[in-house]
């Protein structure tokens, strides 16, 4: 069985993988985080108790995030992988996936960039936090970089989802099928949808985000990318089933008569 693992396959592991880690850290940590909410609401004290407690629940941000990204591009990568394979044969379809990988790269390193590190325990103590962190010039800047990191994920989920489309479009491949392909690849619109509601649920302009709602909403993304992943089964179905009976073909050139195997 493993023998007929492939690359895209392996993505995906490595995406619910990172995914499981990420959920199981909050599983044991996940009070620290709700009294950081009380505190900020005004419904604890913040004593040296809640102090210790907040260095312990900043340690975490990062590397959870990191991991967070890490997971979601992870499934964005497992789609390139198996889209690669499904035009390799047609240099304008390769010349776009490497223009979509690429992308796709650049904005993985700039969202795990633009963390902001200096606001964790882990680069800063608590006094400098309370000091420079809830500043609202700095809040704002903050929220900015939390859009254009939603944004960044939209925008390559929408390039992927270019991929499979050009390639269907012009395939020899029966309705029905096209349609169930459409259908599943489109799928993804569904990570869209949940990645935009993050933002907005957390939306503000005077404060930062308040972290449960952040994680939590984290947690439904990539749940939900790490499941639609998983309709790799119905992928390699259409793969096996194309490569049993006949080769599909797509043009090189809508108004050539040269034809090219697309699998």
């Amino acid at each position: 069985m493993f023998r007929r693992l492939q690359w895209d396959d392996a993505l995906v592991i490595l995406a619910w993988a990172l995914f499981f880690s990420f959920c199981l850290v909050w599983k044991f940590n996940i009070h620290l985080m709700f009294e950081q909410y009380e505190v900020v609401q005004g419904k604890r004290p913040f004593d040296q108790v809640a102090a210790e407690k907040f260095d312990r629940l900043f340690k975490l941000i990062i590397p959870q995030n990191i991991l967070f990204y890490s997971a979601l591009w992870s499934v964005k990568l497992s789609f390139l992988v198996f889209f690669y394979k499904l035009g390799e044969k047609i240099r304008s379809y390769v010349i776009w996936w490497w223009c979509v990988f690429g992308a796709t790269i650049i904005s993985y390193i700039a969202c795990v960039a633009d963390i902001q590190y200096k606001c964790t325990t882990t680069v800063s103590s608590i006094a400098w936090i309370e000091a420079h962190c809830r500043k609202l010039s700095f809040v704002q800047w903050v929220n900015r970089t939390f859009y254009a990191n939603c944004a960044a994920d939209v925008f390559t989920d929408i390039l992927i989802l270019s991929i499979p489309t050009i390639i269907l479009w012009n395939t020899r491949v029966p309705l029905r099928k096209k349609m169930v392909l459409f259908c599943v690849f489109g799928s993804t619109i569904a990570i869209m949808a949940v990645a935009i509601i993050r933002v907005t649920i957390v939306h503000s302009t005077k404060q930062g985000v308040e972290l449960v709602w952040l994680y939590f909403w984290s947690m439904v993304e990539g749940g939900i990318a790490t499941m639609i992943a998983n309709v790799a089964s119905f992928r390699q179905l259409f793969v096996a089933s194309t490569e049993d009976v006949s080769l599909p073909t797509i043009s090189s050139n809508p108004f050539s008569g040269k034809t090219f195997s697309a699998f």
